[in-house]
């Protein structure tokens, strides 16, 4: 059996990152000996550890010190969550996966953005694949940019680096068209991780019991949210009268004019649980999105920072007119049903190209067009 291994936010207590980075586990497993690469990228994981470095910021170490009970649990739900995912032995930088590197047939980076220098600290070496033999094959997957292109001046480096590539896929057209633009790679586009699994698959993830006994709005924003969001919260409570439920920190929930609860501090099983039972989801974050779809949920997508990766999912999927250009049209889109006969019907075709080239990829296959 091949051995395959990915690196990508493993460590990041962040929803999408663990969501994606378990899906990519369970799609391999199935045909593959897998582990995650336990890599420490610095500040893209600082900002998530429990108490905050004293030498980034004596601010935000106080303050995570006085804060410490209240995101103690938080915490705790992502660490128990993580038990599901296999590692490597752990590599504290750069230097040491490339002295010290795992053997295996071949690599994967993605999903999340992990070509985004603005997050990484420029493009690091790590989530480009540079260590190893050249033996071993190089695969990104639905990888992003975030804006979907690189800084001009990162551009040269950008590209160079994408030699070490046997096979590239992205999660958004702008970035698959700016690789083909800047260079003489193909890169394919391919559906983010968690749109592999199937929604049975995200079911047997959810905790077993009913967290909220009442008809409620899920809204989730990680921390990009816009006044456009919030009237739409406010406009969707106020026509049905549901409960709204958050997962942004409590000082942002005072735009939040109707009766509102907290889940800051539910881990990925309890959100995967609350997507499941919600009535309607107001969102700007793409993994929230990206569940909603495989959950079938009445959704409401609003463009923040990093647009591309919604717009090209909705886009995919057929769904443009789920994104909410203005407040005026909530209630066109309230009575508006979607076609989940034909979303899921395409979603499904999208989900087997997808996983086609994944597998191909690593086997070394020739890649159609899709």
């Amino acid at each position: 059996m091949k051995k395959v291994l990915t690196i990508t936010f493993h460590r990041a207590n962040n929803y999408g990152a663990m969501l994606q980075t378990y899906a990519m586990q369970k799609v391999l497993e199935k045909k593959y000996e897998t582990q995650i690469i336990d890599y420490y990228a610095g500040d893209v994981f600082d900002d998530y550890k429990l108490i905050k470095p004293f030498n980034k910021s004596s601010k935000k170490f106080i303050a995570s010190i006085i804060k410490y009970p209240f995101y103690r649990s938080r915490y705790k739900n992502f660490q128990n969550f993580r038990k599901k995912l296999r590692f490597t032995k752990y590599y504290s930088n750069v230097d040491t996966l490339q002295k010290d590197f795992p053997v295996a047939d071949a690599y994967i980076v993605g999903s999340d953005q992990i070509w985004n220098p603005k997050i990484t600290g420029g493009l690091d070496d790590a989530y480009f694949l540079n260590f190893g033999t050249s033996k071993t094959k190089r695969i990104s997957y639905a990888a992003s940019s975030g804006k979907g292109e690189i800084p001009l001046h990162l551009e040269n480096e950008f590209k160079e680096k994408l030699k070490r590539f046997s096979a590239i896929s992205v999660r958004e057209k702008k970035l698959k068209d700016y690789i083909e633009r800047i260079s003489n790679y193909k890169a394919f586009l391919v559906l983010d991780p968690v749109l592999l699994l199937t929604k049975n698959d995200w079911e047997k993830e959810s905790v077993n019991h009913k967290i909220i006994n009442q008809k409620f709005i899920l809204v989730y924003s990680v921390d990009n949210s816009n006044e456009l969001f919030y009237e739409v919260i406010n406009e969707l409570a106020r026509r049905t009268g549901y409960l709204i439920v958050f997962f942004d920190r409590v000082d942002k929930s005072k735009k939040m004019h109707y009766p509102k609860k907290s889940c800051y501090n539910c881990g990925p099983s309890e959100f995967i649980s609350l997507l499941q039972a919600a009535e309607y989801v107001v969102t700007t974050s793409f993994h929230a999105l990206a569940m909603s779809i495989i959950f079938n949920k009445n959704f409401f997508a609003i463009l923040s920072t990093y647009p591309e990766r919604l717009v090209t999912l909705v886009e995919t999927l057929e769904l443009q007119n789920r994104i909410v250009k203005n407040i005026e049209s909530i209630q066109e889109l309230i009575d508006t049903d979607i076609d989940w006969k034909k979303t899921n019907k395409i979603l499904k075709r999208t989900r087997e190209n997808s996983l086609e080239w994944l597998y191909k990829s690593i086997e070394g296959k020739e890649i159609g067009e899709f």
